[in-house]
């Protein structure tokens, strides 16, 4: 087994009696108490989390825009300056290899946020791919040196504005601004978002990491805030039905199966274009829904779904208990024909079949 990976706040993590468990090659906080009170607090308050493994790739030249409109499906052409874009790389069969966040920071500088367990593979399809619009583009995987601190909830503008000069209220949904934070910076104050709870994304250079955490967890403390890690993180986007790459999507589904074509543009070339194209068509076979218990009863990943006759039609590729609903809700894949809101559906649990509701996500909203 190798090495895991620290972030530059793993002593601050120990320090606040984190349990630490491996995760995309990293050994990254799961819960500092109760995953439950943590969940709670960014849902009523704010939770602080360390994010720092994800990936950043930097782009920048004179074809910076057309590289990223070739390897990714959603449009750069409406990505204005300040903003970012939510969006995926594809394979040529028009599955996803990965699903990203792209930040245009300047005028021919961009900034793409990749998922922590798919760094090496996404950064080698990158360089496999970049050669027909690279050669005024450099290319830099600068992952090693930025630290990403997520506070996320309700009261996250309340605790962070005393800290900063720039003005959060004036940064749109999917912005951000150069400013300055604690006294440190510029820094990138981005307002995008992993739980439907509101909040910032801080960029920070790893040098002051630990001072920007400590900063906020001082400024967090009179507003309920809570260090809050991997655990929570992950009921919170499922509750917001959000997809975690590796389990609701992966490189067999498709983004028409996951009902994400509203970020895929047929009107400019990129990768898995031709495949999506026939898809489109013809149709697709399977979709991805979200499905609730109208119960306390936790769902769980590879729970089948069943119709009225318990023949199976699909399966959860995601499950938990909603903290917030008190009911099981899950993601998962299902047939199209049974797709549809308010469709009744079965639920595999072990020995016993539960009925349940398919519904569109998210399960909760503020």
């Amino acid at each position: 087994m190798s090495e895991l990976h620290h972030t530059p706040l793993y002593d601050a993590h120990i320090g606040l009696g984190a349990q630490m468990a491996p995760f995309a090659g990293y050994e990254m906080p799961i819960r500092y108490g109760a995953i439950l009170d943590e969940h709670r607090a960014v849902r009523q308050s704010a939770g602080l989390f360390d994010v720092s493994h994800m990936g950043i790739f930097s782009f920048q030249g004179a074809s910076a825009r057309d590289l990223l409109n070739y390897l990714c499906c959603n449009d750069l052409h409406k990505l204005e300056y300040l903003r970012a874009q939510y969006t995926l790389l594809l394979n040529t069969k028009g599955g996803i290899v990965d699903d990203a966040l792209l930040y245009r920071i300047q005028k021919e500088v961009y900034w793409l946020i990749v998922n922590a367990s798919n760094i090496a593979k996404d950064w080698d399809w990158v360089q496999r791919n970049k050669d027909a619009y690279a050669m005024e583009c450099e290319v830099t995987n600068i992952s090693d040196a930025w630290s990403i601190l997520a506070l996320q909830g309700p009261k996250a503008q309340t605790i962070l504005q005393p800290l900063t000069d720039t003005p959060l209220g004036e940064i749109p949904y999917y912005g951000f601004k150069q400013g300055r934070v604690a006294d440190v910076g510029p820094l990138m104050i981005s307002h995008t978002g992993y739980t439907r709870s509101g909040g910032y994304e801080l960029y920070v250079p790893n040098k002051d990491a630990i001072r920007i955490w400590n900063a906020l967890l001082a400024a967090g403390k009179p507003h309920g805030m809570v260090a809050a890690g991997l655990g929570a993180r992950d009921t919170l986007r499922l509750e917001s039905g959000m997809c975690l790459h590796g389990q609701d999507i992966d490189e067999v589904t498709s983004p028409l199966e996951a009902r994400l074509d509203r970020i895929v543009h047929f009107n400019k070339n990129f990768i898995g274009k031709e495949a999506l194209e026939v898809q489109k068509k013809e149709g697709v076979f399977r979709k991805l829904v979200g499905v609730k218990l109208n119960m306390k009863r936790m769902l769980s990943r590879g729970y089948e779904l069943l119709d009225s006759e318990e023949r199976k039609i699909g399966e959860l590729t995601s499950g938990s208990l909603s903290p917030m609903l008190g009911i099981g809700i899950g993601l998962g894949y299902i047939a199209e024909a049974h797709s549809a809101a308010a469709t009744k559906v079965w639920v595999q649990i072990r020995n016993k079949v539960y009925e349940a509701e398919v519904c569109r996500p998210p399960f909760w909203k503020a």
